[in-house]
């Protein structure tokens, strides 16, 4: 199995040749040489080489310059500058095919020109892999990422997702009450803890007939239990506008 490290710099020493742009509290130098050696010493087989912004800013040269220097070791993260002339974006007008995208990645990645995809179908994208900000080698990883991107489970997770999984079959008045009943759990928790911790609870509704400690009361039950079913078609409008989102984000 191979070992890769997720994160290194390689840089030379502070001089009129290649000065830097600021002096943080690193070694004085770390060169490709030196780091290649190092990663040998402990077994590493390759790192993705991030080009150092603090000391170089957008200018990627040395880093580029250790990539060649020992292939195959050291995919390139380079910073892009947004204002930089050359910055821009190419529309799939529905022709190109994904050799062709390829061929044209590697083009515009050895001329150090960024350029990103848009409007071309999710699986073109992913296949095609990123285009100009990352070179060879590190496509597949943001890949990876991009795969296990949901945005309906990302906005969905923390307002009890499982227990609407488990409830959804049921019947909608049961559904509703056992919504309502995780809600008043909810808030009733929370009250206690706030007025345990600060003295106060934000809400107070000691004033309300059937409340409970002041926290819960009946009186909003046919808000929450509306509002708790309601949210169900939320989550089916979510889950259908996952594949768009995916699309429009990436």
């Amino acid at each position: 199995m191979a070992i890769i490290d997720s994160q290194v710099h390689a840089y030379e020493a502070n001089t009129p040749n290649r000065p830097w742009h600021s002096v943080p509290n690193w070694p004085d130098h770390v060169t490709g040489d030196e780091m290649v050696a190092a990663m040998d010493r402990v077994g590493v087989d390759g790192a993705i080489l991030i080009s150092a912004f603090s000391l170089y800013r957008y200018d990627a040269s040395y880093a580029l310059e250790v990539q060649r220097a020992h292939p195959g070791r050291f995919p390139l993260v380079k910073p892009v500058d947004p204002a930089a002339p050359a910055l821009g974006a190419m529309r799939w007008s529905g022709e190109a095919t994904a050799e062709h995208l390829r061929r044209l990645r590697r083009t515009l990645a050895a001329l150090e020109v960024p350029l990103t995809l848009e409007r071309a179908p999710w699986e073109l994208r992913r296949s095609v892999g990123i285009f100009g900000a990352y070179r060879e080698g590190v496509g597949q990883l943001v890949g990876a990422l991009r795969e296990t991107f949901d945005p309906a489970g990302v906005l969905l997770a923390p307002l009890g997702e499982p227990v609407h999984n488990f409830l959804r079959p049921h019947i909608w008045v049961l559904r509703g009450l056992m919504y309502l009943l995780g809600i008043w759990l909810i808030e009733f928790i929370t009250g206690w803890l706030l007025r345990r911790l600060t003295g106060k609870c934000p809400w107070d509704y000691s004033h309300f007939r059937g409340n409970i400690k002041g926290i819960i009361t009946p009186q909003y039950a046919p808000v929450w239990f509306l509002f708790c079913l309601g949210f169900e078609r939320v989550h089916d409008a979510l889950v259908k506008l996952t594949p768009a989102l995916k699309s429009v984000l990436f």
